[in-house]
């Protein structure tokens, strides 16, 4: 059969076109694209819900909340049953700025977009409540994200104090929303 034209020296016969030389017998031919991931910068995402940063098979990609689980140069994404740090751009949006439901984990420099009554709004990192804007203004831990980290948010929903944390108490009546209840101070 031979090898096909244009294909490096040296390369055994039989090997497809385009094969880069040194590439070992056995190994899939073709694009990312071809073989269902998507190329990001260096590196390569599945085009299909993963369900540990494991699956990335790169030393990189280690689960995350926010890009503050992240090295500089990575971003923190959702990429459907794991968010993973990967290499990408971080979103430029500010805490408190508007953002997008759907895409505002890439529109936030946190990349964290919070959702409420209100609308979408870029969270960020805080320590104490004076840290955080009007829009989202307790700064607050999130059960189960899996970090100690507390980030500006709206106050929480509940049924009654005991859904509410020690900083905000009360459960009262929203007065913007009907049939809903917050935690207050």
């Amino acid at each position: 059969a031979g090898t096909p034209a244009g294909t490096p020296a040296g390369t055994p016969a039989g090997t497809p076109a385009g094969t880069p030389a040194g590439t070992p017998a056995g190994t899939p031919v073709g694009t990312p694209a071809d073989m269902g991931m998507m190329d990001m910068a260096t590196q390569v995402l599945p085009d299909y819900a993963i369900d540990t940063c494991e699956q990335l098979n790169s030393v990189q990609s280690n689960a995350c909340f926010s890009n503050a689980d992240c090295a500089e140069n990575l971003r923190c994404q959702n990429l459907g049953n794991a968010s993973c740090c990967i290499l990408g751009q971080r979103g430029a949006k500010q805490v408190g700025e508007a953002c997008n439901e759907g895409t505002g984990e890439q529109e936030c420099a946190s990349s964290l977009c919070f959702t409420n009554e209100s609308g979408s709004f870029c969270s960020s990192v805080c320590t104490q409540d004076s840290e955080c804007p009007t829009n989202l203004p307790y700064c607050l831990s999130i059960p189960f994200s899996g970090t100690d980290q507390s980030f500006c948010s709206p106050a929480p929903t509940c049924r009654d104090e005991f859904d509410c944390p020690s900083n905000l108490p009360q459960c009262v009546a929203d007065p913007n929303v009907a049939d809903l209840k917050r935690c207050a101070p």
